[in-house]
Formats: C-alpha cells, sequence, structure tokens
C-alpha cells in the first residue's frame, strides 16, 4: 500500500530560554543551566494509506508530540516529515484539492470545544474559512456530518455543555472530517470516557475508515485499547521507536523488553499480573536521557554494552523492526 505519512529521522526538541540570571552567569564564564527536552528523537516512523498504527508508551514518553508533529501542529527540528510523498512543513502544506490532508482528535473534547460557539459553527467554520462550502451551505453540510457520527440535526443549536464526553467526542470526530482529511490522528481520544463509550467511539472509528478511506495514528497509554484498533502497532520509550509490527505479531510475540514489560501489566482473565517481566522504576527524565539504550537503567536483559551502545531498529523479518543490543546477539 502507498504511504500516506512518512516521518524521517524525526526530532522536535523544547528549550528553557536561559533567564537574566542564566545570561549573565554564562557571560562570567559559567555553565548554562538551561536545558533542552528531545521529546521525539530521531524517529523513523510510516502510515500505509487505510491503516491504523497504534502507538504505544508510558506517559511522557513524546507520543502527543509526535502525533502533533504528524498532524502539522508542531514543527520539527530536522529530518523529513512526508505527505503523500511531499515535504510537509506546517498545516498549509498539507492541502490537497479537497481539503485539509491531516486532522486530530484530542484526549478532552469539553477542552477542545469552544463552550461559547454552537456547534453548527464548530463543524462548518473550517470548511467555510477554507473554501470547501459556501456560507448558505453550512446547515445541510452540518446535518450530513453529524449524521455521519451518530448525533441528530438538534444537536446544531446547541452548546458544548449541553452533551455527554461521548456526545462531544464524536462532535469532533465530526469537526475533524468536516475538512476531508486523508490522515486522523487520535490522540488518546478514548482516554476520557467510560469503557462502554469507548467501544462505541472505537467502532466509529473503524466504521469512518472503512466508508471514507482514512488512515489513522491512534495513539494511547494502553495498549489493550489499541490491539483492538490497529493493523500495526509502533511502541515508544523516551522519545524513539523501541519495537513495530503487525498488531498480531507484536501481541504474540513481543522482543523488546520494554513491550513485553508492558504487556506483562495488562490484566486478563485467565492470569494474573506476570512478574517475569514488570516494568521496575520510574521513566527518567528526558531532560537527561540515560546513555547508550535509553531503557537499560530498567531493563533485566541490560548488558554492559548496552551502557554506552545505542541500538537502531533493525529487522527480524516479517516486517517486525526491533531495537534492542540483547536480542540482536542472541540472533
Amino acid at each position: 500500500m502507498p504511504q500516506v505519512i512518512e516521518l524521517k529521522s524525526v526530532c522536535r526538541s523544547f528549550g528553557k530560554k536561559p533567564d537574566l540570571a542564566d545570561r549573565i552567569a554564562t557571560a562570567f564564564g559559567a555553565k548554562s543551566t538551561a536545558k533542552l527536552l528531545r521529546a521525539v528523537d530521531g524517529v523513523d516512523l510510516a502510515i500505509e494509506q487505510g491503516e491504523v498504527l497504534g502507538l504505544v508508551g508510558e506517559s511522557g514518553c513524546g507520543k502527543s508530540t509526535l502525533g502533533r508533529l504528524v498532524a502539522g501542529i508542531l514543527p520539527h527540528d530536522s529530518g523529513d516529515v512526508l505527505f503523500n510523498g511531499k515535504t510537509m512543513v506546517d498545516k498549509t502544506s498539507q492541502k490537497t484539492g479537497k481539503g485539509l490532508g491531516v486532522q486530530m482528535i484530542f484526549q478532552n473534547p469539553a477542552a477542545a470545544l469552544d463552550p461559547r460557539q454552537r456547534i453548527l459553527d464548530a463543524i462548518t467554520e473550517a470548511p467555510i474559512a477554507h473554501g470547501l462550502i459556501q456560507r448558505s451551505q453550512a446547515r445541510s453540510f452540518a446535518i450530513e456530518a453529524l449524521d455521519r457520527v451518530g448525533l441528530r440535526e438538534d444537536a446544531l443549536d446547541r452548546y458544548p455543555h449541553q452533551f455527554s464526553g461521548g456526545q462531544r467526542q464524536r462532535i469532533c470526530i465530526a469537526r475533524a472530517l468536516a475538512v476531508n482529511p486523508e490522515v486522523v490522528v487520535c490522540d488518546e481520544s478514548v482516554a476520557s470516557l467510560d469503557v462502554s463509550i469507548q467501544a462505541q467511539i472505537i467502532n466509529l472509528f473503524l466504521d469512518l475508515r472503512d466508508s471514507l478511506n482514512l488512515s489513522y495514528l491512534f495513539i494511547s497509554h494502553d495498549i489493550s485499547v489499541v490491539e483492538h484498533v490497529s493493523d500495526r502497532i509502533a511502541v515508544m520509550y523516551l522519545g524513539q521507536i523501541v519495537e513495530i509490527a503487525r498488531a498480531s505479531d507484536l501481541l504474540e510475540n513481543p522482543l523488546h523488553p520494554y513491550t513485553q514489560a508492558l504487556l506483562s501489566e495488562v490484566p486478563t482473565l485467565d492470569q494474573t499480573l506476570s512478574e517475569e517481566h514488570a516494568l521496575e522504576g520510574e521513566l527518567p527524565s528526558p531532560l537527561s536521557p540515560p546513555s547508550g539504550c535509553r531503557f537499560h537503567p530498567r531493563c533485566p536483559i541490560a548488558m554492559e554494552e548496552c551502557r554506552s551502545l545505542a541500538p537502531r531498529l533493525e529487522s527480524q523479518g516479517s516486517g517486525h523492526r526491533v531495537s534492542c543490543l540483547a536480542i540482536r546477539k542472541e540472533m
């Protein structure tokens, strides 16, 4: 399948600007205390047309930043982000003949919607601004957009606070689809919802994928949610992808110790939590990540060379790639 999104060695850092005291100290020869946080560090990733790519990892590993880079909300510092083979610099470079190529759906629908804006305006504002519809078409367009996500016309003249969390998320989905995207980035889009509502929204995502030929980057810290929607799953740790494979392959045969630890912490009906791969320790600070393999301080199979050598993603066959020196040595 053709690749609709491709990331090549993409990096994004955040740095605190030096304050007056730091600038004065630096002027007198002291070492600057300003630190750089590398939220995304050399990521290579691709999303195929019609594919759901799941992205999992602990909170603080850089998943949301990566999603914003794909959506064009944040610029990248280095590397390349390609949309349909063309370099994507910002939101304007995603424009297609039909609309905007990439849209994003956020975790908290209440915060994503303007509380003073009617649902009619929330859905039609962007299509009108980008010339996709005329203002005279707004109401009929919005009715169709709401119907697509299972809501009725009477929602158009109401405000966000008059809806439940699941209904608000459906409105956010309708708003995202109003500009005819090819790719939708879902950033923890079901995390704030009740479990029963989560299932409804996930089924809606899959139905829309089939009817509109959408591609998804589905971001979550919960691998048990991602496994139900994803064709492939990528595992992220401290700004880097450590394993990527078809969903069935990764779930049945996780290779990286971090992936094994994430899966071991998912409770099931037929087994208790595993002690063998239990994840120990806290996530290191991204302001000062460990040298070598970033997972080595928490890794049960770490070797001495893991402290100094940074592993690369390497193929283990059938599209399964993993970044681990110990596994490479075993192979």
